[in-house]
């Protein structure tokens, strides 16, 4: 058996480009592009992988400013072989 390959993307854009702007249309608009080929990605995935979605921090693109907000960030993994929901973290 092969291991298993590590593979990482950091989508920055969207925060540098739409969220700290406080584009919220452009910023909706491309989360929904994001979404729409999500399931694509997700349907290569082989057994062995963990698929995991993350934000160091929240940022509210109808917030004033250009500070980070506040809200919770997602926390979303994903296996074929795993497809239990785990439920939310509280705080």
């Amino acid at each position: 058996m092969r291991p298993p390959q590590k593979l990482k993307t950091h989508l920055v854009v969207f925060d540098a480009l739409w969220g700290y702007r406080r584009d919220v249309l452009e910023y909706a608009n491309k989360l929904k592009k994001f979404d729409g080929k999500l399931g694509v990605l997700l349907d290569t995935l082989r057994d062995d992988y963990l698929f995991i979605i993350t934000a160091n921090h929240g940022n509210d693109s109808t917030h004033t400013g250009t500070d980070h907000t506040r809200e919770k960030v997602p926390f979303i993994a994903y296996s074929t072989s795993q497809k239990k929901n785990r439920g939310t973290r509280r705080n």
